[in-house]
């Protein structure tokens, strides 16, 4: 864009028939050298400003990764952890049903137990009152 400024001032100044010197031509060389230069740093200063952007923009979405990654491991862990929980309630469901069933049978054996226990009790007693009168 300045060189192009420069390049119509020389021409414009060739068109109207005006003589420019050597002098002339370095001086506006080094007017030119300098828009160049600081267009030059401006455009730096831009390209450094999106880069530093860029880099932030980047480490974002690295952290975002790193986040993404992280809340599908304990996801894993998690549906692992249900998965067991479910296992075990479906086992302690059936040992509960086990030991209703354990606990009926011995309900029913148990009166049945308690009359054998009187029915020996009552013999023993029998023979030791027996043994004793034959003394």
């Amino acid at each position: 864009r300045f060189a192009q400024a420069g390049r119509d001032k020389r021409t414009s100044a060739i068109d109207y028939g005006s003589d420019i010197s050597s002098e002339s031509d370095d001086e506006l060389d080094g007017v030119l050298e300098q828009q160049f230069e600081e267009e030059q740093k401006a455009l730096k200063a831009q390209l450094d400003a999106e880069q530093q952007s860029v880099r932030a923009a980047e480490k974002q979405m690295h952290e975002f990764s790193q986040l993404a990654s992280f809340f599908s491991d304990k996801l894993f862990e998690q549906s692992h952890n249900i998965k067991n929980i479910h296992k075990d309630v479906k086992e302690s469901k059936q040992y509960m049903g086990k030991a209703t069933q354990e606990l009926e049978s011995a309900k029913k054996h148990g009166s049945s137990f308690r009359k054998y226990v009187v029915i020996f009790f009552s013999i023993a007693t029998g023979m030791l009152l027996l043994l004793d009168a034959m003394d």
